[in-house]
């Protein structure tokens, strides 16, 4: 069954450091057959506020986000 890690990042200082950061995190997910499905992007706050960015990485089940 699909499993997902979930991160919400509050602060980001942007920058040309942050694209080498994603590379490097792209290539750990890799042997785990880990995939961005959500990073960042504009959200539509229905109530409160969301401070920050949703980063979802999809796995092919529980056992391979825990191995990563």
């Amino acid at each position: 069954m699909t499993a997902y890690a979930v991160a919400h990042m509050r602060q980001l200082t942007p920058g040309p450091w942050i694209v080498e950061y994603l590379e490097k995190i792209d290539a750990t997910l890799a042997p785990f057959g880990g995939r961005f499905v959500v990073h960042g992007g504009d959200v539509e706050v229905v109530e409160n506020s969301w401070p920050g960015h949703l980063i979802v990485v999809q796995f092919p089940d529980r056992h391979h986000v825990r191995d990563w």
